[in-house]
């Protein structure tokens, strides 16, 4: 039941091609540890994130979030995390 309950901000880059928003659903992923995972994917994209907050491909894929009462659209996040894998992995 994924149904739109509100518009979460997830803009986590500051070009419009590259900002991320998610939808906060009934059964979503939770909130915290997504913003933090696109915080260090921001970081990484920067050129700011330290050796511990750089984020790779293969980061992303290991990662997996709690399912929460009000939480972000599971799909939406899932396609925003595909897109980072794929700049990440598109020669600079």
């Amino acid at each position: 039941m994924d149904e739109p309950v509100e518009q979460g901000l997830g803009e986590f880059f500051e070009e419009s091609s590259q900002r991320y928003e998610f939808d906060v659903v009934m059964g979503g992923y939770d909130r915290h540890p997504v913003n933090e995972l696109f915080n260090r994917i921001q970081k990484t994209f920067d050129g700011t994130a330290s050796e511990l907050e750089r984020v790779t491909p293969d980061v992303i894929r290991a990662t997996k979030f709690a399912v929460v009462i009000r939480g972000y659209h599971r799909q939406q996040v899932h396609d925003a995390l595909l897109d980072c894998i794929v700049r990440l992995q598109s020669p600079a």
